[in-house]
């Protein structure tokens, strides 16, 4: 529901979804699913406020599904913010150092 949402541009009935959650995972893919519709509207502050304390993974899905929206503002951007985001991500996790290794190369 809250996809179908997002997608529909419906932002601010996902921004209401996400007090109700009552599950922190659940909670996260609402405001992750926030964020990328908040891209797609070039709102870039306003998405990546709304990940404030996210978490790796749910940031990583964010970068991931606002590729488009990075392609839009320069050809091949997306890639360097992935690049970039899996190595620091590879600080905390070992495993995006090892998906880094494989965008860099």
């Amino acid at each position: 529901m809250a996809s179908s949402l997002a997608e529909a541009g419906r932002l601010d009935d996902v921004r209401r979804l996400i007090p109700l959650a009552k599950e922190t995972g659940l909670r996260n893919t609402l405001r992750t699913l926030l964020s990328v519709g908040q891209m797609k509207e070039m709102k870039i502050i306003e998405a990546l406020e709304s990940l404030n304390n996210i978490g790796v993974e749910y940031m990583m899905i964010f970068l991931g599904d606002s590729t488009i929206v990075f392609e839009q503002m320069e050809s091949v951007l997306s890639l360097r913010v992935l690049r970039d985001a899996t190595q620091v991500a590879g600080w905390v996790r070992p495993e995006w150092l090892a998906i880094h290794k494989l965008i860099h190369t």
